[in-house]
């Protein structure tokens, strides 16, 4: 088809699917006023139009819903399903997007990689179900709390990547400290029980030249050093708060019933926190 192919009135090489669409189910209403109009049916030119018509209608809605389900399933595989957040595919592929941006303007930015603290024993004592609600409000919390030019995604169990792209290093930085406060002053709530949400976050700021691979593995080394300096250590079970049971990490506890400045309430959102 040559660049000034046009039928209509719209030039086919510019025009959109459903202006396509439109055109193609226009001219088989004309077709079908024309024959309704007394012209002879039987006349070949006719019936081959209009058959060519109803042909090119039906390929290009199936090309169309085609296309639409390869996008929904591309979303997906960048998707991680309990959270609904990017998945390791999607976060990495957005770095990579991010870095290529970085080195075109020359502007870098600061990864966060979180690890949650003591989440196998919210398991252990909670259930599988318990824990799928705390990622899922640790997802919700993260995702509340960043801008939106920012990427929130979970790269495994519960591991979390924060990229904070085109901020200046003490701008993301100090932000980046922002949100690991804000997270290690949170609760989750379960059946009534008030889970604290506490991590180890480690931050890279990363420039125009450095290599994606390499930013996460530094995010992630200095996410380590700070576990590894004690932070999150399981808090034995306890009473408090007039006799309720508490469970918590670190320095946080979780108790029954009980809604603290910072925790994550159903309903409702408090300072620090998300519903």
């Amino acid at each position: 088809m040559s660049n000034n192919a046009q039928t209509s009135g719209i030039d086919l090489l510019k025009a959109s699917d459903a202006e396509i669409a439109a055109t193609l189910r226009r001219a088989a209403a004309d077709l079908s006023l024309i024959g309704r109009a007394g012209l002879d049916m039987s006349v070949p030119w006719f019936d081959l139009v209009n058959s060519t018509i109803a042909i090119a209608l039906e390929a290009h809605e199936r090309l169309y819903s085609n296309t639409e389900r390869l996008a929904q399933l591309e979303r997906l595989s960048l998707t991680d399903e309990l959270t609904g957040l990017m998945n390791r595919r999607g976060i990495e592929e957005r770095l990579r997007h991010e870095l290529a941006w970085s080195q075109r303007h020359g502007e870098g930015g600061v990864l966060i990689f979180l690890d949650l603290d003591g989440f196998k024993p919210i398991n252990d004592t909670f259930g599988h179900e318990a824990g799928d609600e705390v990622l899922r409000q640790v997802a919700g919390l993260l995702r509340g709390n960043v801008r939106e030019s920012d990427s929130v995604g979970r790269i495994g169990g519960d591991e979390f990547v924060v990229l904070m792209p085109r901020s200046p290093r003490h701008t993301g930085m100090a932000r980046a400290g922002d949100l690991e406060h804000l997270i290690n002053h949170a609760y989750a709530t379960w059946n009534g029980v008030m889970i604290a949400m506490r991590a180890s976050c480690g931050t890279q700021f990363f420039e125009p030249e450095d290599d994606w691979k390499q930013v996460l593995r530094q995010a992630d080394a200095d996410m380590y050093r700070k576990k590894q300096a004690g932070r999150g250590t399981l808090a034995a079970n306890d009473t408090g708060h007039h006799g309720a049971a508490i469970f918590g990490v670190g320095q946080g506890a979780v108790a029954q019933g009980a809604v603290a400045q910072g925790a994550v309430a159903q309903g409702a959102v408090a300072q620090g926190a998300v519903a």
